[in-house]
């Protein structure tokens, strides 16, 4: 298993070398964050502040990526890399736990094969928290396999431990595993077992230690924030409501489509088959943990596949389980590596569009695709050489501002998935700096009636301008501020540099008219 762990990486190193594409949002405003926690950890005296610098996203990801660039350097490119150390914290968990409910072959399959799966492939090569938050959800199931219905104290120490921990990765991971809890409870009762409520009570106080200092220092605008994301945030993605037919099939088809394509989807469908009909008690704990996962995150408002992603250890261990079954050692294993060389197969296919599988093959069934293959998923695609020109913009405005004393203000008028204000500053910050990229698109500060006054007012503020021939992004926010200055900002300004982008499009760097020397204040 760590062997093949350690291919992966290296292929993963392989193909981040390869890639030349900017982080897309999220990645970028997560890298920030880390490159933040890096400054923290790197002075001992400021340790404190790792329980205040960010409101909204709990710290073990950011601050393990913070600890990656603290040993080994800032790299924009290959920040990915963390998320090889978070993809063998899976892999070990789902090993031991596939091991217990359909033996040593197929724990080990289970293991490589949550490896290969699309998902994983994409999700390992991008700065996102989804590996770290199906870790932790794993190694918090196995703790209450191992725990026994609760009866057994110092796995119900551990317990807490790693869920105060998993707790820290993202708050969701209380959804994934109300089933596996629920299903340790009943399963301990049927065996006679009886719940060791004090070592219970004990392991919830060391998981109030481990994670409540972060969630008590601004409890207020967490929740707000946490209801806004589960409501409005859902509205305006125009996310489907949760009973209407797309909501119900929103994940069965991300499963399908994105996550892990529908060959070894249908296997996953064959292993919960298996176990329900024969009834086998060790692999209970997996059907649970799928099932009630999938259950709890469709009835959420906002919808998202990665939320799938902490569900595909159990849906892997499914997906194995059935081949782990059957009564011939020599069967077992052909069946087996015939699902890893599928895998094999679908990874080697949205890595670098090799092999049999890298066409793209989609079968329709009452007018919904049903993708058997291809070179993309959602999260997955070959490395990306195409340049965005983050360096040469970054580097005409440092050239050509001459006033000393503070770095140049940059405002960005696009909101693509690779050209936006968030790829722009984590850019700049992860090579030295030198410009500040600021908001200048800010619709909460529109005022009705003097909407048009308020977007000119936002453009006060930097010193150049980035704006995009064709188009700007899905966010039509972007598209109104450009036509108000193109009226009113650009006539006055003086176009520094065009530079070609890889959609066919064009972006312009202005100097704005604004006074180089107004106070403005300092660039976080």
């Amino acid at each position: 298993m760590v062997a093949a762990w350690a291919g992966i990486t290296a292929i993963t190193a392989q193909w981040l070398g390869q890639n030349h594409a900017p982080l897309s949002f999220d990645q970028s405003h997560h890298f920030l964050l880390a490159l933040g926690y890096r400054d923290i950890l790197a002075h001992p005296g400021q340790w404190a502040r790792l329980l205040s610098y960010a409101i909204y996203y709990p710290p073990l990801f950011h601050t393990s990526l913070a600890a990656m660039m603290l040993l080994g350097g800032v790299s924009l490119q290959y920040a990915p890399l963390i998320n090889s150390f978070w993809l063998l914290m899976l892999m070990v968990p789902t090993w031991l736990l596939g091991r217990k409910a359909f033996g040593r072959a197929a724990g080990l399959a289970g293991a490589l094969l949550v490896a290969l799966i699309p998902a994983s492939a994409g999700l390992a090569r991008e700065v996102l928290m989804e590996l770290c938050l199906a870790a932790m959800v794993a190694w918090t199931v196995w703790a209450l396999e191992r725990s026994q219905g609760l009866s057994r104290r110092r796995w119900l120490l551990a317990l807490g431990a790693l869920a105060g921990l998993g707790m820290l990765a993202k708050w969701t991971l209380v959804l994934y595993l109300l089933g596996p809890l629920a299903w340790c409870l009943v399963s301990g009762r049927r065996q006679g077992r009886v719940v060791d409520w004090p070592g219970v009570a004990w392991g919830l106080l060391i998981a109030g230690a481990v994670c409540l200092p972060w969630y008590l220092h601004s409890p207020a605008t967490l929740i707000k924030n946490m209801l806004i994301n589960a409501g409005p945030v859902a509205l305006r993605e125009g996310d489907p409501a949760v009973f209407s037919l797309a909501g119900l099939l929103y994940y069965p088809l991300s499963l399908v489509n994105h996550q892990m394509f529908l060959p070894l989807a249908l296997l996953v469908a064959v292993g919960l088959a298996t176990v329900l009909t024969r009834r086998r008690e060790a692999g209970a704990m997996a059907l649970v943990w799928f099932l009630s996962g999938l259950v709890l995150i469709t009835l959420l408002r906002n919808k998202d596949s990665r939320y799938l992603y902490p569900l595909l250890a159990p849906a892997c261990l499914l997906a194995v389980g059935w081949a782990g079954m059957l009564g011939r050692r020599w069967l077992r294993w052909a069946a087996l590596a015939g699902v890893l060389a599928l895998a094999a197969l679908h990874f080697g296919a949205v890595s670098y569009a090799w092999g049999p599988l890298a066409r793209e093959r989609v079968w329709r069934v009452a007018g919904q695709p049903l993708r058997l293959s291809g070179p993309k998923a959602v999260y997955a695609r070959p490395p990306s050489p195409a340049d965005w020109q983050m360096a040469a913009i970054l580097g005409a405005a440092r050239a050509d501002w001459s006033r000393p004393g503070r770095p140049p203000r940059l405002g960005v008028l696009a909101s693509l998935t690779y050209f936006n204000k968030m790829a722009l500053e984590s850019w700049a910050a992860a090579h030295g700096g030198g410009v500040c990229v600021v908001s200048v698109v800010k619709p909460t500060h529109w005022r009705p009636g003097q909407v048009e006054r308020d977007m000119i007012h936002g453009l006060l503020g930097p010193d150049y301008l980035v704006t995009k021939t064709g188009g700007l992004g899905l966010d039509p926010d972007f598209g109104r501020v450009l036509r108000e200055a193109r009226k009113a900002v650009l006539p006055q300004a003086r176009l520094v540099a065009a530079f070609p982008l890889p959609d066919g499009s064009r972006a312009e760097l202005w100097r704005l008219g604004n006074d180089p020397a107004r106070v403005v204040p300092p660039c976080n």
